[in-house]
């Protein structure tokens, strides 16, 4: 799905000069580790990797056409996602609860939604059962600091495409993005 994802595998050393070592190691973003290495040495290679520059870059960032809104109370969150999303050449709009969320979807309709559930006012999930009354075939992905089932459960019932849990790996949110929009 992105091809800007640094993987670390974590390799026995009988396999790392093997067959699966060296199909592995021959993927520009793989590093492989020695997994029986002692935690601080295990932890030093995977603060280098993530120190590391992207390694590739294929293709433009973006790769949809459309605006998406942002839902979103916190300031420095929204700041943070509406940067990187900017920066990734998507067209981003931020509000910042649930009834401007309402009003401006009746005013235009974005492609995607990124949807926090702790809002002031009207809560993320009445939020998001308005939004697809409005509009059922919008893609809302639910973006909240809390990981319980039941609330993800209803979250997706209601009909959200996908569901993270802060704080999230930017990358995944561009993935929800392009999967939640190619299906």
């Amino acid at each position: 799905i992105d091809k800007h994802f640094k993987v670390i595998a974590l390799i026995p050393p009988q396999l790392l000069e093997g067959d699966i070592g060296r199909t592995l190691s021959a993927d520009s973003r793989v590093t492989l580790l020695n997994a029986e290495l002692d935690r601080p040495s295990l932890l030093r290679g995977i603060l280098s990797v993530l120190k590391e520059r992207e390694v590739e870059r294929v293709g433009e960032p973006a790769t949809f056409q459309g605006t998406i809104r942002l839902v979103e109370d916190e300031p420095a969150i929204a700041k943070l996602l509406m940067l990187h999303l900017e920066a990734r050449g998507y067209k981003i709009t931020g509000v910042q609860n649930g009834e401007e969320a309402i009003l401006q979807m009746r005013v235009g309709r974005p492609k995607v939604v990124i949807l926090d559930l702790f809002l002031p006012g009207m809560d993320g999930l009445l939020t998001l059962q308005r939004l697809k009354a409005i509009d059922p075939s919008a893609t809302i992905i639910v973006a909240s600091g809390l990981q319980d089932d039941k609330l993800i459960r209803q979250a997706l019932a209601l009909g959200a495409a996908a569901y993270l849990v802060k704080p999230f790996d930017l990358a995944k949110l561009e993935a929800a993005i392009l999967t939640s929009t190619l299906q």
